[in-house]
């Protein structure tokens, strides 16, 4: 028995028992489908691990092994199953759009492997040559899910990651080729003798992995501190931040309108219907009045039924638009409470300027408009 190989293989599993629990330990910061794709990456990983050094195990092994050919494609199992189950959850953790249809793919075409592993075929095939196959599609999907398009924090560990697949696939395809029945041509080394490289590699895109993980927690944190928790709408800190990262680009913004809103009679929601339900109304005039902005525009709340927007590149006529359809949609909200219907209005003050660094004094020419929306029964005054 290969004892320094067997050593290698075992620290390689004791690793990455100890980095699945690292990583979802990270991961649990993000919650949602961070966590799931976190815990599917550990799984899979560990499952890889597993079934790759049993594969090895077996095959380097000079003494006889029982049942060698179940134990063989036991280990295939495990291994295809693991990479698939690392290609979706390293996907999800990224939060890259890749559905559950993705993952029955990715598990079928595993099992397929295996099936056709176990085929009688005429010509008989080292399970070795199936285990590479494994490995060119398992690091290539790792690969092209690292490659999409990402945020500029992911941007560096992404490529390092993906770089490290690029040095193993090749290695991997010529594993195949040199596997395959026939006339052999020694281009590499046997595995046992670069295993370390392996290791190595797979080791370094780990720590890849895990760096994505703390930029992930790290964004969740950067994300709490700058939203409201009831609304999702941006707080008063996150609003200033924002407009501070508009004003760092080195595009010009010709036009920017401020409106600021305040809902009408809210405390009496809040005496007569109790707080509760004067929550929900918060949330859901958040979620109504986002439908009627773009993309590009900004709300945030400001106070406990104060809101500001911030429209870029927006002059009088698109703020006026988008006030009018803010009033419509608030007066036709409804939130449902014992069997009726709360609802109120909203009173919309506007400032339309050029320039980012007009910003506080168009959010005070916007709080007199307002005051003066309040007397003249909730309309929106310009000030400009």
């Amino acid at each position: 028995m290969n004892w320094q190989f067997l050593y290698t293989l075992g620290a390689d599993l004791a690793v990455s028992l100890f980095f699945c629990a690292l990583l979802i330990t990270l991961a649990s910061v993000s919650r949602g489908a961070a966590v799931r794709g976190a815990i599917l990456y550990a799984v899979g990983y560990a499952g890889f691990a597993a079934g790759a050094a049993i594969f090895a195990l077996i095959l380097e092994s000079p003494e006889p092994v029982p049942f060698p050919g179940w134990g063989l494609s036991l280990a295939l199992c495990a291994a295809a199953a693991g990479l698939a189950a690392m290609i979706q959850g390293l996907a999800r953790l990224l939060h890259l759009e890749v559905g559950d249809q993705w993952l029955r793919v990715l598990w079928a075409g595993a099992a397929a492997l295996v099936g056709l592993s176990l085929w009688p075929w005429p010509l008989e095939i080292p399970k070795k040559t199936w285990f590479d196959l494994v490995n060119v599609l398992g690091v290539s999907g790792l690969m092209v899910v690292l490659l999409r398009p990402h945020s500029q924090l992911y941007r560096l560990p992404a490529w390092v990651g993906a770089g490290c697949m690029a040095i193993l696939l090749p290695l991997y395809v010529l594993c195949f080729f040199l596997d395959w029945p026939g006339p052999k041509v020694d281009l590499i080394p046997p595995y046992s003798e670069w295993v370390w490289l392996d290791l190595a590699l797979w080791s370094t895109f780990s720590l890849c992995v895990m760096m994505l993980a703390s930029f992930r927690a790290l964004l969740t944190f950067s994300r709490h501190s700058h939203t409201d928790a009831l609304t999702g709408c941006l707080n008063r800190r996150g609003f200033l931040d924002e407009i501070s990262t508009l004003s760092n680009r080195s595009v010009r913004i010709p036009s920017i309108a401020v409106l600021v809103m305040d809902i009408d009679h809210f405390k009496t929601i809040n005496d007569r219907w109790g707080h509760a339900v004067g929550d929900a109304y918060l949330a859901a005039f958040a979620t109504a009045v986002r439908s009627c902005m773009r993309q590009s525009d900004l709300l945030a709340r400001t106070g406990g039924e104060e809101f500001v927007s911030l429209l870029v590149g927006a002059d009088v006529k698109v703020a006026e638009g988008v006030a009018t359809k803010i009033l419509d949609a608030v007066r036709s909200l409804k939130v449902p409470s014992d069997g009726q219907e709360v609802g109120t209005t909203v009173s919309v003050g506007i400032a339309v300027g050029d320039g980012l660094d007009l910003v506080p004094a168009l959010q005070e020419q916007a709080d007199r408009a307002l005051y003066e929306a309040k007397r003249g029964g909730q309309s929106f005054p310009i000030q400009v």
